[in-house]
């Protein structure tokens, strides 16, 4: 089982950050899991969500959890105190699309972006 976490901002009148688990159905399609409005991204509200997400959603060993590079999300399976977010319970892997993205940000190349999705897609060794 694997589960994609994320945030975005809020924008209007209530500002603020949605974040959302979601799933991919047999006909991979996005299925949304669960969702919390928080004032802002952090450790706090970060490990609150997925304490919530692993005792309401599911109760899977073996669970994988793509997520994106963010501190507040690291810290949260650094912690050896939340036992739930270890493995074998959980497995934590950060998103491809926003780890190219990133190397695109920082080296500013175009096909380094492009070789390290080839090289992350790779099936062979």
């Amino acid at each position: 089982p694997v589960i994609s976490i994320d945030a975005t901002h809020l924008y209007g009148k209530y500002k603020g950050k949605l974040l959302i688990a979601m799933a991919t159905d047999g006909n991979n399609e996005v299925y949304p899991l669960a969702f919390a409005v928080v004032e802002s991204e952090s450790t706090e509200t970060w490990g609150w969500f997925l304490a919530c997400l692993l005792t309401y959603v599911t109760d899977q060993t073996n669970l994988c959890i793509i997520s994106d590079r963010h501190r507040g999300i690291q810290s949260c399976f650094d912690d050896t105190t939340r036992g739930y977010l270890l493995p074998p319970l959980t497995h934590h892997r950060y998103c491809l699309r926003h780890l190219v993205s990133n190397v695109n940000t920082n080296f500013n190349s175009v096909a380094l972006k492009n070789l390290v999705w080839k090289a992350a897609t790779a099936n062979q060794v």
